[in-house]
């Protein structure tokens, strides 16, 4: 992922790189809020590069409070569809990475 941006404040696009380079747009729309326990995202699919190959796409973030401290539970959901689901090892790889490196960053903000 090389960058992200806020166009609205229910919405995020992560830019991210095609096997040829070029960064194409991963635009989230918020779908689901619950103030101080869940926020989710999907992915908008429909009329994207993402279309032929992705059937869904999710991220969510969920707040469990345990004591004075809070368990912090980080979750990708994408399905394939069509001859992509032979790539899915590849995908669940890449998530298990962005999952670690989200992780990483909230251990190093609150460290």
């Amino acid at each position: 992922m090389d960058r992200v941006d806020r166009p609205e404040e229910a919405t995020y696009v992560r830019w991210v790189k095609s096997p040829r380079g070029r960064a194409v747009p991963m635009r989230f729309e918020l779908s689901d809020l619950v103030s101080g326990k869940r926020v989710a995202w999907a992915q908008v699919i429909a009329g994207t590069p993402f279309e032929r190959s992705v059937k869904s796409s999710s991220e969510a973030i969920e707040l469990q409070p345990e004591g004075d401290e809070s368990l912090v539970r980080l979750t990708i959901s994408r399905k394939l569809k069509g001859t992509a689901k032979l790539g899915s090892f590849f995908v669940r790889r890449g998530q298990r990475r962005q999952l670690e490196s989200a992780a990483s960053g909230l251990e190093r903000a609150f460290a």
